[in-house]
């Protein structure tokens, strides 16, 4: 019930689940920031072509900066002479898991050197719905305006890009002793959202490395024709999708059922139709602020893999929760679990195990999967069951190299919920609060966005039933634990001294 002897418990069984059950299948690893494997050729930096290199010159690295140290990178392409940079949003987005000060560009002389931090940009306009963004270059280390020309590449016809034609992408993979990838594809296809139309999305087999997003897709003549974009986004036609169950209660195993992106061998590009709106609207040179760096509360020493759990009823094409759930109704048909990782190095083997009740479900459990994606980003994994998912409490343990990095546990029952509110009566911020029904193996992950200041409380939806608690200060020292568990069957308030 929270303490350790379960957890080493819990692995060892993990270990021989393993080899039971052996291959089961892959749960998602969906883009973090972002994914792929591809059997389409790839080049290193020296075996460039001299056309390439040209190409590559184009090409800069996005590093977002948080007290001068980078935290978060990316690639962009260079469109004008006075540093004009077409990226992903995701790339400069203000968020929890990348909290920024600064825009930092990093350039290298050739594709053979490691880029340099050399400039900081504005941002001057952004699609949050297509992910795209434009940033300008604008100063110097030291906060001085540049004059700096630049070496942009020209802009294609993006609608002229057509079924086979082959397609190059550059860009970096991330930080630090990494130069410019470049790999090549053909186009396998296009696909068509709500919020880009019939050509939203050029589909590539070209390997999209991690950080590439943002970066350059160049057509033949070398003209600029699409912005490389995380695996995943915008529609499920995109990556590799895998049905694993009857979703929708057909009794059958069909297109019409929700699959597992598994980030497989089909990469999406927005085309650069999408960007000229925002390049016009990045004239008038008004720069976007996107408020301060995010506070949010440093996570236990024991979590630091995972944040933000979201409970669903299902997911959509995108792995986005449709939903969100704080309590299941008994016979519900698919429980979904959401999360974001951070610091998951490229090779690291995890597991995925459903428990119910304490039972281990290996049959909707997935082991041994490899990460080949980005070391951070945001996973899914859902249970179902065609005559709907029985009571008890459903259990997800996600294991990273046969360590537990968080257990977090869903009441199927009556539905019936209760809030706590939480009160800092110390003098001494608190940084974590956990509240996990009894009976997991770890009091779960962090319920603060943001460090819950003297004086100040908040309010946090469980399913009613028994649970365990702790809360941690920001110095570290826990101020409750309570692994044992207590009944919450109505709303109830703990003041934390």
């Amino acid at each position: 019930c929270g303490g350790s002897a379960l957890v080493i418990g819990l692995i060892a069984l993990v270990i021989v689940l393993v080899v039971i059950v052996g291959g089961l299948l892959l749960f998602l690893l969906r883009g973090g920031d972002d994914s792929a494997t591809s059997s389409s050729g790839t080049g290193t930096a020296q075996e460039m072509s001299a056309d390439a290199e040209v190409l590559a010159r184009s090409v800069v690295q996005i590093q977002l900066l948080l007290g001068g140290q980078p935290v978060c990178t990316g690639s962009g392409t260079i469109v004008d002479e006075i540093g004009t940079v077409v990226t992903n949003f995701h790339v400069v987005e203000q968020t929890p898991l990348c909290p920024h000060d600064r825009i930092g560009v990093a350039i290298a002389e050739t594709s053979a050197d490691t880029p340099t931090l050399t400039y900081e940009a504005d941002l001057l306009s952004f699609s949050a719905e297509l992910d795209l963004a434009v940033v300008r270059i604008a100063r110097d280390l030291e906060g001085d305006e540049t004059d700096d020309t630049f070496e942009p590449i020209e802009i294609g016809d993006s609608d002229a890009v057509g079924l086979g034609d082959e397609l190059s992408v550059l860009g970096f993979p991330g930080i630090g002793g990494e130069t410019v990838t470049f790999t090549t594809g053909s186009v396998s296809g296009f696909a068509e959202t709500p919020e880009g139309g019939a050509r939203s999305w050029l589909k590539t087999d070209a390997t999209i490395a991690g950080g590439n997003s943002g970066g350059l897709a160049v057509d033949t003549d070398g003209r600029f024709v699409g912005v490389p974009t995380r695996a995943g986004s915008g529609s499920a036609q995109i990556v590799d999708c895998r049905v694993i169950a009857d979703s929708n209660g057909d009794g059958r195993l069909d297109g019409q059922d929700s699959c597992v992106p598994i980030g497989g061998f089909i990469n999406g590009i927005r085309p650069v139709s999408l960007v000229l709106p925002l390049l016009d609207e990045a004239e008038g040179g008004e720069v976007i602020d996107q408020g301060p760096p995010s506070r949010e509360a440093p996570m236990n020493p024991n979590l630091t893999n995972a944040a933000n759990p979201v409970w669903s009823s299902g997911v959509d094409g995108q792995g986005v929760a449709t939903d969100q759930l704080v309590a299941a109704t008994e016979g519900i048909a698919e429980l979904c679990l959401s999360w974001d990782y951070i610091n998951l190095p490229t090779g690291t083997v995890t597991d995925a195990l459903w428990l119910l009740d304490e039972e281990p479900l290996p049959e909707s459990s997935f082991f041994d999967v490899v990460n080949e994606d980005a070391s951070e980003g945001s996973l899914f994994v859902c249970i179902s069951d065609d005559d709907g998912l029985a009571a008890g409490t459903y259990e997800m343990v996600w294991i990273v190299d046969e360590q537990v990095v968080f257990a977090e546990a869903m009441i199927v029952g009556d539905g019936s919920r209760v809030t706590v509110e939480v009160i800092n009566e110390s003098e001494v911020p608190l940084c974590v609060v956990q509240l996990n029904p009894t009976a997991t193996s770890t009091y779960g992950l962090n319920e603060l966005d943001a460090p819950l200041a003297p004086g100040d409380s908040v309010f946090v939806e469980i399913p009613s039933g028994r649970t365990d608690s702790r809360v941690i200060d920001c110095d570290g020292d826990i101020r409750i634990e309570d692994p044992s568990g207590f009944a919450i069957t109505e709303n109830l308030t703990i003041g934390v001294s």
